[in-house]
């Protein structure tokens, strides 16, 4: 059957709404067998879905055979115009997905040791750093002393775990000593090199430190208590 024979009477139906209606050859050939639904305005090709019109058409059938319009070709059309989206929308995954890795640097490192070398190298050609994650919320201090030793020398005694799964960056430690009235008299900050920690605090098991300061009398005989506070520099 050649849809283009100007004596056959034929109809097609739309693939989405099964609408059927009434298409003359002529009207094919100026399409180039892309018409568009009446009804649900679906565009589709004529040819594949195209049967020969029984002898009688009910008025019904007539009537929509009327709302039938060629349609230019527009296959290409919106593929042509739809592919700049796709491609800004794969640009703007893509950027966010860079922007969460850099961000996220430093927990990836920390959670997967193997990728610690390439990010490292990575991160040397960008002109940032690969560190440790800081998280003091991970770091939980399970107990603090502060004792006098002998004249003059007196002791502070620390226990914390690493309550993550991966590596956390070391604290620095401010100790602040106070007299009765709970005011500061001595404050101190311990970085991690003076505590001689490591730079990263390892996950699970209890770490116990001990850190001797000396300490003129006149300065400290008014002390009576102290303070041990955690944070990042």
């Amino acid at each position: 059957m050649d849809p283009h024979d100007g004596s056959m009477r034929l109809i097609t139906r739309c693939p989405q709404c099964e609408t059927t209606f009434r298409v003359l050859p002529d009207q094919l050939k100026l399409a180039q067998g892309w018409v568009r639904c009446g009804r649900c305005t679906r565009v589709f090709e004529a040819d594949q879905h195209l049967f020969e019109m029984p002898p009688e058409v009910p008025p019904v059938a007539a009537a929509q055979a009327d709302a039938v319009r060629p349609a230019a070709p527009v296959k290409e059309t919106a593929r042509s115009s739809s592919w700049p989206w796709w491609a800004l929308a794969c640009v703007l995954a893509l950027a966010l997905v860079l922007q969460w890795g850099f961000q996220a640097r430093h927990v990836l490192a920390a959670q997967f040791p193997e990728w610690r070398a390439s990010l490292q190298e990575l991160c040397r050609r960008w002109g940032c750093d690969v560190s440790w994650p800081l998280d003091l919320a991970a770091v939980n201090l399970v107990s603090t002393g502060f004792e006098q030793r002998a004249e003059g020398r007196y002791r502070l005694m620390l226990q914390w775990r690493n309550l993550n799964s991966y590596p956390v960056a070391t604290p620095a430690v401010e100790l602040t000593l106070t007299d009765a009235q709970d005011q500061a008299v001595v404050r101190k900050v311990l970085t991690p090199a003076m505590l001689e920690m490591p730079l990263f605090i390892t996950p699970g098991a209890l770490k116990s430190l001990a850190f001797d300061l000396d300490g003129d009398t006149r300065e400290f005989q008014s002390v009576v208590g102290y303070r041990v506070v955690l944070f990042y520099p």
